[in-house]
Order: C-alpha cells, then structure tokens, then sequence
C-alpha cells in the first residue's frame, strides 16, 4: 500500500468514526414524550376532604412585614412593565435579611384554626419568589438563614397533629430566582 493509499484509508476512517460520533451524539439527545398515567384516586381523602369542608390557606413569608400583597408584590425589573405599589426587587429580595417573626405561635396558629371549625390548613412553604419556609440544603433562600432560624413548616405540623388539624404545603414549582424563569419574557 502507497503512502497516499494510506492517507486515503486513515481520512475515510476519520470520515466514519465522525458519522458514528455524530450519529450517537443526535440519537442520544433525543427525548422521548413520556405521558403520565392519570393519578390514582383516592377515595378515602376526597371523601375526607368533602366532609372536612372547611380549610385555611396561608400566604406567609418575608414579604409579610411590608404589609403588601404576597402573591406579585415583587416589581419586575424590565423597564417596559410599570410597577405600580410594587416591592423594589432588590429590596424585595432582601426582605428575609430582616424577617424575624418572634411573635410567631404555632399553638396560638393553630388553635385559631381549629377554633374557626376549619379540619386542615395548607401553607404557601414555597411560593413563587423562591423562600423556603423550612431548613433546606437545596438553597441558601430559607428561613434558616433569617434572623427568626425556626423551621415553620416543623413547628405548624407538629403541632397540628397533636391537634387533630390535617396540614397541607402550597409548593410553587414557578421560582423567581431561578435563572431559567428570570427572561425577559417573564421578568
């Protein structure tokens, strides 16, 4: 075999090894649409929860002590969004630097719920600006990291069980500081 030969054989080689590579490269990044299964029902919670009747759900975090609106308080920050009695974000965002709810009772939460007739209560332990109302290694945005340092989501269901009062978490998958919401779009 010539020299030229040689080359011929080792770039065709280089030419399939680059097919296969980029083929397996294609192929693998594919997905594939997975449809889940509808949920199991259950029975005994719905019809638990059709008697119960009556339950309280609890906006609470940070934002509470500006006495506004929990839910989109946060002024975005693109400049074509007016921001109309909005939390400034920075100032927003650093609201738990000072949120210390001292006062906070979970036997006093708690009896107030049962003596309003309600059966259960669910709390907002995430909502859509990311604050954790539990200690949590997942992110640095949680109630351990404020000057009140008490897990609340702990404290309320401890003693709501010993209460007879079933608990329920409003968990917001939707994250303000998460880098994949925070688009222009969104913002």
């Amino acid at each position: 075999m010539s020299c030229s030969d040689n080359k011929i054989v080792k770039g065709l080689l280089l030419l399939l090894y680059l097919f296969l590579f980029t083929s397996l490269m294609v192929t693998s990044a594919q997905t594939v649409s997975v449809t889940n299964p509808p949920p199991r029902p259950y029975p005994e919670r719905l019809k638990w929860w059709a008697e119960a009747r009556f339950g309280i759900f609890i906006h609470w975090g940070p934002v509470s002590i500006t006495g506004k609106e929990i839910s989109w308080s946060r002024a975005n920050t693109n400049p074509k969004c007016p921001n109309k009695g909005q939390i400034p974000a920075q100032e927003y965002d650093s609201l738990y630097k000072v949120f210390n709810p001292y006062k906070f009772n979970p036997e006093n939460w708690i009896g107030l719920i049962k003596a309003s007739g309600a059966k259960y209560f669910v709390l907002t332990a995430k909502h859509c600006d990311g604050f954790l109302l539990w200690h949590s290694k997942v992110s640095d945005y949680n109630i351990s990291n404020t000057p009140f340092r008490k897990d609340v989501c702990y404290e309320l269901s401890k003693t709501a069980r010993e209460n007879d009062i079933r608990v329920g978490w409003y968990f917001s998958p939707m994250d303000w500081r998460d880098p994949d919401f925070r688009t222009e779009r969104n913002n």
